[in-house]
């Protein structure tokens, strides 16, 4: 009855929290920090191509779950309209021109990024995009191909921070409370590296 009372299953990971041994404080892996989480996300509303009438004004369900899973903390969602074929190269990766305005103010700390299998070459070109223009924030990817094949991204995306794997709704709220709003150019201390 618990779970179908429930708007979302976060909740339950926060009770399952509850049956978690109590660790002495010198073990706990956790630590508070006094600074707020992230201010700023920046997310893509749904990075497919298709021919599909409806695909261009798509919002990802995906991209508004991991969005649901830090609208406690605070953070500000910033999205972008960039879209990828969903196959190789086939065609030209649409909105990179529209990525100033975007970044154009806003004090975005961490980027996340879907990437499928097909998305591959127009990842490279909008992480390439988003350093051309100066974007200093840490970038996060995750999706099925990070999930499957986490060393393979790890080891041709130097330019990212994170690559997740698995449910993102779970960790993204840990990063987004570790990091706050440093960026590339703000070292991360001791306690942010360890958590």
């Amino acid at each position: 009855q618990f779970l179908t009372d429930q708007e979302s299953r976060h909740s339950l990971q926060r009770e399952l929290e509850a049956f978690k041994p109590a660790l002495p404080s010198t073990q706990d892996s956790s630590p508070s920090f006094t600074h707020p989480p992230s201010k700023k996300v920046l997310f893509f509303e749904s990075l497919m191509n298709s021919d599909m009438e409806y695909n261009d004004a798509e919002m990802s369900q995906g991209v508004l779950h991991m969005v649901s899973s830090i609208d406690h903390l605070g953070v500000e969602p910033i999205f972008a309209r960039v879209k990828m074929p969903i196959e190789g190269d086939t065609r030209p990766v649409q909105g990179l021109d529209q990525l100033s305005d975007v970044l154009s103010g806003n004090q975005i700390s961490l980027v996340c990024i879907s990437l499928l299998e097909g998305y591959w070459d127009g990842v490279i070109k909008l992480i390439a995009r988003l350093r051309e223009l100066g974007c200093s924030a840490r970038i996060a990817v995750g999706g099925v191909m990070p999930t499957l094949t986490p060393e393979h991204v790890a080891a041709h995306l130097p330019d990212v921070s994170f690559i997740c794997r698995g449910a993102g709704e779970y960790f993204l709220p840990k990063i987004v409370q570790i990091l706050g709003a440093s960026n590339l150019d703000t070292p991360l201390s001791e306690d942010q590296l360890q958590a």
